[in-house]
């Protein structure tokens, strides 16, 4: 990119039961992409989609709506919530709920697990799990190429 100047945009599609890009490549990609961005069909306007990012090295862009309003017409809207949400702040009761929940689970799916069942963005289940082993409520165990969450005996 930087001897041509150009942009690479690649687009991924997701596995069905766990919103993780398909295939090896496909995880290869993702972690390597500086941005990655969610697009689904809009529950709130018909005919319209969602923009969502999903993980951002710099400045997160609010979610948004596109319409394809013609042949070479795209039309892009801010997609801001009627009530703002404030940021999920994690308890210690939510902690204590999660740990069983979790152990056993390699981190990818620790995070996927909360993402979906929490309704967080993934950055704020990233977030749980680092308080979470920070506290001491769990140990990473290294088994080959995974990574798993153990219980850790002290709590």
């Amino acid at each position: 990119t930087d001897k041509n100047n150009c942009h690479i945009a690649v687009v991924l599609h997701e596995n069905k039961n766990d919103r993780n890009a398909k295939g090896h490549l496909g995880s290869y990609i993702v972690q390597k992409a500086e941005t990655t961005v969610s697009l689904a069909k809009s529950e709130s306007q018909p005919g319209a989609s969602d923009i969502v990012p999903e993980y951002t090295r710099n400045k997160e862009f609010p979610p948004m709506i596109m319409n394809v309003t013609g042949y070479d017409t795209i039309d892009l809207e801010v997609n801001e919530p009627v009530d703002a949400i404030p940021e999920r702040v994690w308890t210690s009761d939510d902690h204590k709920r999660l740990l069983p929940l979790i152990v056993g689970k390699n981190v990818t799916d620790a995070t996927a697990f909360i993402r979906d069942t929490e309704g967080v963005p993934k950055r704020l289940a990233t977030k749980v799990l680092n308080e979470m082993e920070a506290n001491g409520m769990f140990t990473i165990e290294k088994q080959g190429r995974s990574k798993t969450i153990k219980n850790n005996d002290l709590i």
